[in-house]
């Protein structure tokens, strides 16, 4: 399994300037609540939120992801 590694996500973000929660749902346009459940770690991103994220951040959904022996977790 592979989990989103937050770290990565935020300095994905703030190559494009965006430094908070907020700043990354406006340009995305993702939920504001899906948007902090998942910087805080408490959700993984659905597919279309992850490819949401990569298509406005410019890079590859693999780039951001780490495998995890943890079991999955529910989508945001």
């Amino acid at each position: 399994m592979h989990k989103l590694n937050v770290r990565k996500l935020r300095d994905k973000a703030r190559q494009h300037g965006d430094e908070s929660g907020h700043a990354i749902q406006k340009r995305t346009g993702i939920n504001q609540t899906t948007v902090y459940r998942i910087l805080r770690g408490g959700a993984q991103p659905d597919l279309i939120t992850a490819l949401r994220l990569s298509i406005t951040y410019d890079f590859d959904i693999r780039d951001v992801m780490d495998e995890s022996d943890e079991p999955a977790e529910a989508s945001a």
